[in-house]
């Protein structure tokens, strides 16, 4: 049986929030109710930080169901200006991206509450950086 899955590229995130606000309108969501989230993390110290961002898929996530029954991708890696996200078998999206540094089930981000085993992240030299803070925007 497939496994779906998300590959998300980090290193050419822009936190645009595109894919967040495009799993909100495919599914109606309320205030407050996100399915897909975008989270800024900042590393380093003093005058030197870094800044990555990740999108995530959150509970409530159906992989956009009703739109692949129809042939389409999900919502959020269709609408991403960056081509952050990929969606497709979570094995063959690895071996696709297989000489790029990848974190499974992001273990790169400081929020247990944010880790998905289907989800396989490109990166960013700085993720790997112990001292970081969420950044709350």
């Amino acid at each position: 049986m497939t496994k779906f899955g998300f590959y998300f590229d980090a290193e050419s995130c822009i936190a645009c929030h595109t894919c967040q606000v495009a799993c909100k309108d495919v599914h109606d969501l309320p205030v407050g109710v996100n399915y897909r989230e975008v989270r800024s993390f900042v590393t380093g110290e003093g005058f030197a930080p870094r800044m990555y961002h990740v999108s995530i898929s959150m509970p409530g996530c159906d992989l956009c169901t009703e739109l692949r029954e129809c042939g389409e991708e999900p919502a959020c890696v269709v609408s991403c200006p960056m081509r952050c996200l990929e969606f497709g078998d979570i094995d063959e999206l690895r071996a696709k991206h297989a000489g790029e540094l990848l974190l499974d089930g992001c273990p790169a981000v400081p929020n247990e509450t944010l880790s998905n085993k289907n989800f396989v992240m490109r990166a960013k030299d700085c993720m790997e950086d112990a001292d970081f803070d969420e950044i709350i925007i």
